[in-house]
């Protein structure tokens, strides 16, 4: 089977979300009661929580990031799938989301939805789909940081989207391997990328591209999570060429796309 590469990378953030305390809000709102949920499962009082409320911020949902990045990513070559991976708990855990996405945009292609993946979500979707698609197909691959509820002592911590478009046979950066914490990757990489949400370690690999840090043949390996956590996750590359197009400006205040 082919080689996976990834032929393109582009970002969306949200620098300065708002978050709204839990209890604020009416007892009949999904909202609260997702934090709710969030509250006795992490063991924490609803009092510490806080809910993204996406239109007090004047940037729109998560759903604008991601046709942010979509737009550009621009239109595949062919029709191929587009996988959305996001962290839970979800009010959407149908992925409702994907089918909105796929509307607006008029996709050409099978769509996946992917969740609770959480911090390994920028990492172990590029395993699976590493011996699920096709010698000649591609994908395009939205990863989302973007989570519902945070504790109240995080909120503005921004929200992200990342962008993959991914190839086989040919491509920027050349898939190499991939794992969780219980498996460490071979050593020798020229360049490391690592952060605790499931977009970070992809918004420092296009921070470095765009600087141009990174060099044809440089072993590049990003990491996802906690370093002493179970749940870490990492992706092992090889820059084969440079990736086209670096920083441009998104159209709306405090967000970017690169």
């Amino acid at each position: 089977m082919p080689d996976l590469y990834v032929d393109a990378v582009r970002v969306a953030c949200h620098d300065h979300p708002v978050h709204v305390p839990a209890v604020a809000l009416p007892e009949d709102d999904d909202r609260r009661w997702l934090a709710g949920f969030v509250a006795r499962v992490a063991g924490v009082p609803l009092e510490d929580l806080g809910v993204l409320d996406p239109l007090a911020s004047g940037q729109g949902d998560e759903s604008a990031l991601c046709l942010r990045v979509l737009d550009a990513l621009g239109p595949a070559a062919a029709p191929q799938p587009l996988v959305l991976v996001r962290s839970g708990p979800v009010l959407d855990p149908k992925v409702s989301m994907l089918a909105g996405l796929v509307h607006a945009t008029d996709w050409a292609g099978d769509d996946l939805g992917l969740t609770h993946l959480d911090e390994q979500g920028g990492t172990a979707v590029l395993d699976l789909l590493a011996w699920t698609l096709p010698d000649d197909g591609g994908a395009t691959v939205l990863v989302m940081d973007a989570p519902p509820v945070r504790l109240l002592a995080e909120r503005g911590r921004r929200s992200s989207v990342v962008g993959l478009r991914l190839t086989r046979g040919s491509g920027a950066l050349r898939y190499l391997d991939g794992g969780r914490g219980d498996r460490t990757p071979a050593p020798g990489a020229a360049l490391e990328f690592r952060g605790t949400g499931p977009c970070d370690a992809w918004i420092a690999l296009s921070e470095a591209l765009a600087a141009g840090v990174v060099r044809a043949g440089d072993r590049l390996l990003l990491s996802t999570g906690s370093e002493t956590s179970p749940e870490t996750g990492w992706v092992l590359l090889e820059a084969a060429e440079p990736l086209g197009g670096v920083a441009v400006h998104g159209p709306a205040e405090g967000a970017v796309v690169r």
